[in-house]
């Protein structure tokens, strides 16, 4: 490996790892150490959906995708999810992605602007902050249960809002350590290089990051990228639960949809969201729900216990006689050291500064930039990506390149 890069960077999320995809498209020579993929929580990750919209995947990700290298999209193996649904207590009816002729105006409209907006904010990301601030419509409590379960804050915006507009005319679901997994090949096989570092720590000189400290190997670097940790002390929040729930294939209910969000468990405030895909005569759920810190348990232990037992228990209630076909319940640790590892947090409300300006919300001091998918929270991890792609727009601007990372997105009516 090379003692020096013109980009490093250090995360478990990915973000970063866009980032340095595009920067090495661009002649760039970027290391990226994923410090998230350690053996046991790279296998527990496996099923871990990445949801984005069909819009924002044919007019943004795949083009970009497709001008590195026209094998990329393909190697994400993006999987349509056909029907979705929301359930509620005593009633299950589907709600997308809705055929042309029951599309709403508005949801046509908002999901129009919400494309607007991401385009947009690929190079100037102020446009999408500022849009974070508007009202939101009052809405059904079932639509703000899928809002909310969307979304990787606890509180949605106006930007949720629209998000979910755009998932009703059809979504994507990746897997997310495949797709970091093909990400960080092409990132090997260019100007680049892809590890795992279960630690990896920005060197600092003279208040300035010089590069990337992987135990006794310094790398120098012109710029760096490393997580920020997204939940300031006294913010609330908690941690995301995902969970895969292997089941025979007859406990499925008939006309299940391939995703569900179901109204919040007991004694818990947020709904779950459930994937499910049928392969080999088995059912196979992944289950992701936002838990909160706090209250009388204070282990972390006997949270992610609790948490896991009120989630069987509203998952017996989607799907009937489960605990007679239940094949396994494995469910991802989302702690380290006694703390929650930084992307698996989620933050109550995450407030945009007063000043919103682009640069100095994605830069953290001199020649670093923040990694931390949670900027874009609101958006979950279709606002990772994006984050990735103003990151390295930055690094761009940074340098006076007017080669400017891009996608023209422009949903046609005829398709919604």
């Amino acid at each position: 490996m090379k003692s020096h890069f013109d980009v490093v960077g250090s995360g478990e999320g990915i973000s970063g790892l866009v980032a340095c995809a595009l920067l090495a498209h661009k002649g760039f020579s970027c290391l990226w150490a994923d410090t998230g993929n350690d053996a046991g929580l790279d296998r527990a990750r496996n099923g871990i959906p990445l949801l984005v919209s069909r819009e924002f995947w044919d007019q943004g990700i795949r083009p970009l995708l497709s001008s590195m290298d026209t094998t990329l999209p393909g190697a994400l193996q993006p999987r349509a999810l056909e029907k979705v649904q929301a359930v509620v207590p005593g009633r299950r009816f589907d709600v997308g992605p809705a055929p042309a002729d029951r599309y709403l105006p508005a949801h046509r409209r908002n999901a129009e602007q919400y494309l607007r907006l991401l385009e947009k904010s690929m190079t100037k990301p102020g446009v999408l902050l500022r849009a974070s601030s508007r009202t939101v419509p009052e809405v059904e409590p079932w639509q703000k249960d899928q809002i909310t379960a969307l979304c990787r804050t606890g509180k949605p915006n106006y930007l949720s809002y629209l998000r979910w507009s755009a998932l009703l005319s059809g979504l994507y679901s990746l897997d997310f350590t495949a797709a970091k997994h093909v990400l960080g090949a092409y990132l090997s096989h260019t100007r680049g290089h892809y590890l795992h570092a279960e630690k990896a720590d920005i060197t600092v000189e003279n208040n300035t990051a010089v590069g990337l400290s992987l135990g006794n190997i310094r790398i120098r670097s012109r710029y760096c990228m490393s997580d920020e940790t997204p939940v300031k002390p006294g913010q609330k929040g908690g941690f995301i639960f995902y969970g895969t729930c292997v089941v025979d294939e007859h406990v499925i209910p008939v006309g299940m949809g391939d995703m569900v969000i179901a109204s919040p468990p007991e004694d818990m405030r947020f709904p779950l969201m459930l994937l499910l895909e049928r392969r080999d005569g088995k059912g196979m759920v992944s289950v992701t729900a936002k838990i909160p810190v706090g209250g009388m348990l204070t282990s972390h232990t006997e949270l992610l216990s609790w948490a896991s037992g009120m989630i069987y228990k509203r998952l017996k209630q989607v799907m009937p006689f489960l605990e007679h076909h239940l094949i396994s319940f494995d469910v991802v640790d989302p702690f380290i050291e006694n703390s929650t590892r930084p992307w698996f947090r989620y933050a109550d409300e995450m407030r945009v500064p007063w000043y919103v300006s682009g640069k100095r919300y994605m830069k953290n001091g001199n020649r670093m930039f923040i990694c931390s998918g949670m900027k874009y929270g609101w958006l979950d991890m279709e606002g990772e990506i994006l984050w990735g792609i103003c990151m390295a727009n930055a690094i761009l601007k940074d340098l006076n390149r007017s080669d400017l990372i891009a996608a023209k997105m422009m949903v046609q009516a005829s398709r919604v």
